[in-house]
This record gives structure tokens, sequence and C-alpha cells, in this order.
């Protein structure tokens, strides 16, 4: 059964200047993401972003 995500409902917000954005990615949306018994993790994905501080 593939997964019936069909909307992003989740953001993360920041200021460009010291912060900037390397990748975002969306998690518990995938097939192998389904738990033994066939149950998707959840009733919505997650986002995970990973952002860099600057030093200035």
């Amino acid at each position: 059964m593939p997964s019936k995500l069909d909307s992003r409902i989740d953001y993360v917000f920041y200021q460009p200047g010291r912060l900037s954005a390397l990748y975002a990615d969306v998690i518990g949306d995938k097939l192998r993401d389904r738990t033994p018994t066939g149950l998707w993790p959840s009733d919505h994905a997650g986002l995970v972003v990973r952002l860099r501080l600057s030093s200035r």
C-alpha cells in the first residue's frame, strides 16, 4: 500500500545571514519505513533539516 501523504504541513523558517540551509528531507513516507506488521510509523511524515551556523 503506497503512502497517501499528499500535502506539506511542516516548514522550517530561518533568516539567512548567519544561518544557511544545507538540506531538507521528509522521513516516514517510504515503503521501507513501515513497521514489520505493515503499519506506517505515523499519520504524517517528519521533516529533517540541517542548518549551518556561520561564525562571522
